[in-house]
């Protein structure tokens, strides 16, 4: 029981690790392009098919 509590203990804190690395990566990546607010909507919502 202490070992499994230990090894998902150990899984956590290396999931929240690499959590921390994926958000610090893409938070602090220069943004080269301009951003498109309203393409961005387009494209976020296009799997959804013509709307209005």
């Amino acid at each position: 029981m202490v070992t499994k509590v230990l090894i998902d203990v150990s899984t956590a804190i290396s999931r929240s690790s690499r959590c921390k690395e994926i958000l610090r990566a893409v938070l602090t990546e220069k943004v080269t392009n301009s951003l498109n607010l309203a393409l961005a909507i387009e494209r976020r919502f296009a799997h959804f098919g013509d709307f209005k």
